[in-house]
């Protein structure tokens, strides 16, 4: 049986379907009589939702992880390069990028009918970024094989070997009569535990490097938002400033104004009761006139 066909096939499966399929799979290998492949099979682990889904983008838009490899490489050129401005300006693709993988995941997942739930879209971001800071974990990211984000640990493994044949045999039997034993590494040459904490520490290197780098950019825009708003309060203060003189203005010429409308209703009062009295005492002229004979037309 071909083990790569069968582990394509088993985590191209959704989740609940994967145990089922595998026990199959079992089945038919030991049937067949190849106990190496069936072991291996077996040890096949069931894909977390987020790794399932990973795989299911691998297979159906191949092209949405086509930047994934290009930007990991820019970025770990610009870090040992130490170039904060292309950093700067990759970390800026780099959050674009994923935003744009885990939106092709949810919508494999709604077509699914798959929620999403916060953790699951936390461990796709996790094993995004663990893409873009180590070529092995694109690799292992690109082969739709994942079962959790700790495949994409540096020395991680999402599946066992495809030929279970070349497993390694005990040192006892490789070891030549007389030689070391194989935990002694010859003098400079770094032994697998050092190979793997030495990739692990320049994955960690590179994740706080550009966690750095865009905490920096974060600063700088929100220093850039601080002047902007402080240059807004002051605008502020000042038109504040200018319409309270104005209103001052308006409220001194309000009161002038009350108190001349207050002199001319007065003056008005007091001219109204001048022609009432003159008005009065006319009537009185013409009446006298009248009782005496004389012309009633006088004084009109």
């Amino acid at each position: 049986m071909d083990l790569e066909a069968a582990a394509d096939a088993l985590y191209a499966l959704p989740p609940p379907e994967f145990t089922g399929a595998r026990a199959q799979r079992v089945k038919a290998a030991r049937a067949a009589g190849d106990r190496a492949c069936a072991t291996a099979i077996g040890g096949l682990r069931r894909p977390t939702t987020a790794a399932w889904l990973v795989n299911q983008l691998v297979r159906r838009r191949p092209a949405d992880l086509g930047e994934l490899a290009d930007l990991g490489a820019a970025l770990r050129s610009a870090h040992l390069e130490l170039d904060g401005a292309a950093l700067r300006t990759l970390s800026t693709r780099r959050h674009a990028l994923l935003a744009q993988l885990v939106a092709g995941c949810r919508e494999l997942a709604r077509e699914a009918g798959q929620p999403v739930s916060d953790a699951v879209a936390r461990e796709l971001e996790e094993m995004f970024t663990a893409a873009l800071a180590d070529p092995a974990a694109t690799a292992r990211l690109t082969d739709g094989r994942l079962s959790s984000a700790k495949d994409l640990e540096a020395g991680g493994s999402p599946w066992p070997a495809t030929d279970p044949s070349t497993r390694p045999r005990p040192a006892s039997a490789l070891a030549p009569a007389g030689s070391r034993p194989a935990r002694w590494a010859e003098p400079g040459t770094p032994d697998q535990a050092t190979t793997r904490a030495l990739a692990t520490a320049r994955t960690e290197l590179l994740r706080r490097a550009v966690a750095r780098d865009e905490a920096q950019a974060a600063e700088a825009e929100a220093l850039r938002a601080l002047d902007a708003a402080t240059g807004a309060e002051a605008a502020a203060h000042r038109a504040v400033a200018e319409l309270r003189a104005e209103l001052t203005a308006a409220e001194q010429r309000e009161q002038r104004t009350r108190q001349a409308a207050g002199v001319a209703r007065r003056a008005r009062a007091d001219a109204q009761r001048v022609l009432r009295e003159a008005e009065r005492r006319h009537a009185v002229a013409v009446q006298r006139l009248a009782a005496m004979g004389g012309d009633d037309q006088a004084g009109d």
